[in-house]
């Protein structure tokens, strides 16, 4: 998406048992009629996601959350540096996704616990649950206005947890056990539908590969794909 430009950071616990690879999890090229019955929307839509891979070792026991922490700036070495630390306390890893156009960053944490009050500090929100952020622009730059009433209106879908707009991108947050990506996506093209719009989504997030497999599986309706499943074929490839 031309207004959205973002890098990534990952810091890795100093005795970490985890590996990490990074790879394209899923390029596809989709037709979006396939998603609603009547045909809408000529155009296609590709989607890709480089994701990074936590691969365990065989003496990786511990369970392990993800934390997901958005931050509404973009922080300082200083900062990011002062989470990563809280990650390695708490025996984890934390990778970065920093948009510097819309001041907003994101941090993936796999840690054995939730050190809930460290990253209080942090102005943005901190989610136990499993989070898609979507910066979605329209092509028709007068959808914008009313895609967001529909999604953070009075009468916005439950699991949306945010929902703002930001230039001519509407970012979004939901919850993923809460409504699954198609769900989202179609009431998005429903009402980008009454403008005879398109749409410019980028994925804002890391995801950890249970998300990432979880989405895709979904998406390409084949419960299947499961995250070990991936890892073979990767090990395999390699």
């Amino acid at each position: 998406m031309g207004n959205v430009t973002g890098n990534g950071h990952r810091a890795l616990a100093a005795h970490s048992t985890k590996l990490r690879d990074a790879g394209l999890l899923l390029a596809v090229d989709a037709n979006p009629r396939h998603v609603l019955s009547d045909g809408y929307d000529q155009r296609a839509l590709r989607t890709s996601h480089t994701q990074d891979w936590f691969v365990r070792t065989p003496n990786d026991e511990q369970s392990v959350i993800h934390l997901t922490l958005r931050v509404d700036e973009v922080p300082d070495d200083r900062r990011r540096a002062a989470i990563d630390a809280i990650a390695r306390r708490h025996g984890g890893t934390s990778v970065w996704r920093i948009h510097s156009r819309i001041r907003r960053s994101y941090a993936l944490l796999e840690i054995t616990d939730a050190p809930r009050e460290e990253l209080a500090a942090a102005p943005g929100a901190l989610y136990e649950t499993p989070i898609i952020a979507l910066a979605v622009s329209p092509t028709v730059a007068q959808a914008l206005p009313y895609l967001q009433e529909s999604l953070g209106g009075d009468g916005r879908p439950a699991a949306v947890l945010d929902c703002r707009k930001c230039g001519d991108a509407l970012l979004l947050e939901w919850n993923l056990d809460a409504a699954p990506s198609s769900v989202i996506l179609g009431l998005i093209d429903v009402e980008l539908r009454r403008f005879a719009s398109g749409r410019q989504t980028e994925l804002l997030n890391p995801l950890p590969p249970h998300v990432s497999t979880r989405v895709a599986a979904e998406g390409l309706g084949a419960p299947e794909i499961q995250p070990q499943r991936v890892l073979d074929l990767l090990l395999d490839d390699g």
